[in-house]
Formats: C-alpha cells, sequence, structure tokens
C-alpha cells in the first residue's frame, strides 16, 4: 500500500511539474506572438495605414441558422468597412465548417456581405479553410505573392498575424471588434492554448487537409 501511494504521489507530482511547464511555455509563447507582431496590428482608426492591399481574408467562426454569429459578423463588419474605404476590391470568407442545418460558414458569409451592399463577383469563398493556419496557407497558394488584411478579434490578432508569416503570407491584421458585445470566457480559455499550437505549426508547416484541387477558391 505504502509503495502505491509513493508512485501515487510521485506521478501526480510529475503531472502537476509538467502541467506548471506548459503553462509557463504557452505563456511565454503568447508574449513572443504580441510584441513581435504588433506592428503587423492595426486598428479601426489606422484604416488609413492600409496601402498596397491586394485581398481582405475574412477567418470563419460559428454561424447560427443561416446568419453570422456576433463574433464572426463583427470580422464581415470591418470587410465591408475595408471595401467601401477603398482598401482592396477582392474579399476571400474562409470557413468549410457545417452547423447543426448543415450550412457552411463560407456560403452564410457571402450571403451576409452581399445582403450588405458587397458585389457577389468580388468575394471568393474557401471551403478548405478548416482553421486559421489552413485558411492563411491555401491564400497564399492561390494569390501567390499578393499582400492580405485579415480581419478578426483583437485577442486572435497576434496569432493571425504569426500563422500568416508562417507560410510565408505577406499580411497585416485588423482588430474587429466593433461595437460592445460580452465576449465568450471559454474563446479566452481556447486563446491562451492556442499559440502553443501555432508555434507547432511553424514547426512542422504540415499542408491543409485539402489542396485547391480538391476545393478550389469559388465565387
Amino acid at each position: 500500500m505504502k509503495r502505491f501511494r509513493r508512485f501515487f504521489y510521485k506521478s501526480f507530482l510529475i503531472l502537476v511539474i509538467l502541467g506548471c511547464i506548459s503553462i509557463l511555455a504557452g505563456a511565454g509563447i503568447k508574449i513572443y506572438m504580441e510584441v513581435s507582431m504588433r506592428d503587423f496590428i492595426y486598428t479601426e482608426e489606422e484604416i488609413e495605414k492600409l496601402v498596397d492591399i491586394d485581398y481582405i481574408i475574412v477567418p470563419g467562426a460559428q454561424i447560427i441558422g443561416e446568419e453570422p454569429s456576433l463574433y464572426l459578423q463583427k470580422r464581415l463588419d470591418m470587410a465591408i468597412k475595408l471595401y467601401q474605404n477603398g482598401v482592396a476590391n477582392t474579399i476571400v470568407v474562409s470557413g468549410g465548417n457545417q452547423n447543426e442545418e448543415h450550412r457552411e460558414e463560407a456560403d452564410v458569409m457571402k450571403n451576409y456581405l452581399v445582403k450588405n451592399g458587397i458585389p457577389a463577383d468580388i468575394i471568393y469563398k474557401d471551403y478548405g479553410g478548416k482553421n486559421t493556419y489552413q485558411t492563411m496557407y491555401r491564400s497564399v497558394l492561390f494569390f501567390k505573392g499578393k499582400k492580405a488584411v485579415i480581419t478578426t478579434q483583437k485577442m486572435y490578432a497576434a496569432r493571425s498575424a504569426y500563422l500568416a508569416r508562417t507560410v510565408g503570407l505577406e499580411a497585416v491584421v485588423i482588430e474587429s471588434d466593433l461595437g460592445s458585445y460580452t465576449s465568450n470566457p471559454f474563446a479566452y480559455f481556447r486563446e491562451f492554448l492556442a499559440p502553443t499550437k501555432a508555434f507547432l505549426y511553424r514547426v512542422f508547416q504540415p499542408e491543409p487537409k485539402y489542396s485547391l484541387e480538391e476545393l478550389p477558391f469559388v465565387k
């Protein structure tokens, strides 16, 4: 019995130490990303500084029925504002995940943009962008060297810029926290862990799940 208790105690202690190391490593990676990427992140008030931009990337997020969630709507609203301010005349809506009604993120996103005055023929849908990394990877393959601006929330900005540079995409990020709304606590917890995953993408650089031949960009 004593041997079992000793083994259990040592195992528990090792797990606690490994957990602490993981938390510290994740925090360090997050701080590094935020510091190293801050020159590539802009706010709504700095739209006029966005020059020589070829296209706008709107990463996907949750959809509710046939409407974007509030988080996603904010990203789309920023894309609309960028277009209206002449920043770029091409928009990529990226998201291949379905909701319970089997609606695709990219379809819902494009429909929202068109309803709000964006010409349908300037919007590309990327059904292969299953996450931010794959969105960036597929975009750089499709547009080949062109410069992008990414619309996303402030909490995701540094990681998005970091992932773009991981795949060789020349891009800046504009924070899309327009208006006031209640942030999802789970999103903050997930984002605390996400930088470590982004770092691993940088190390291993896996190819996207779907190639452009399997799932091409479509209008």
